[in-house]
């Protein structure tokens, strides 16, 4: 499968478990592609990916920007949100546990809105500079979540 057709299904893929079923928009794709190319990841690059994932969607650094995911209350909103997504985000770059990386920013949910999406790209990210730059298998998604799950309970 060519680099732009695994792209493509990422997208649809990470949006589907959201549960938006339509076919992945091309700034969604060409953003994926610009992500994955970053030798580092900082907080902009991924403030930018949730902006092309959920426009509007803010970085939670401010008092007062607090959600709540399902039975999940993540920390209130404040400028350590933002300290906290640095931490996160230097541990990716370090290629540290990658599922730990995961459920950390989950955890967090830096962000008001977009934060499955990101979180998933971020892991890809991942995963990808790990594996030397070869793409996970198809289904890959599916059996992630469900290695993240078992190690984040282990």
């Amino acid at each position: 499968m060519s680099r732009e057709k695994d792209i493509h299904e990422f997208v649809k893929a990470s949006n589907l478990i959201e549960g938006i079923k339509r076919e992945p928009y091309p700034q969604e794709t060409e953003m994926v592609e610009a992500f994955l190319a970053l030798p580092e990841i900082t907080i902009a690059d991924v403030a930018s990916a949730v902006s092309v994932f959920e426009p509007g969607a803010l970085l939670r650094n401010q008092y007062g920007m607090n959600v709540r995911v399902g039975c999940h209350i993540p920390p209130s909103g404040s400028p350590r949100v933002a300290e906290l997504l640095g931490d996160i985000v230097a541990m990716a770059n370090d290629l540290e546990d990658i599922h730990m990386v995961h459920c950390e920013f989950q955890l967090l949910h830096p962000f008001t809105d977009g934060n499955g999406r990101s979180g998933r790209l971020i892991w890809l990210w991942m995963m990808m500079k790990r594996n030397g730059g070869f793409f996970p298998e198809r289904g890959f998604l599916h059996e992630f979540y469900y290695q993240a799950l078992a190690a984040h309970r282990g």
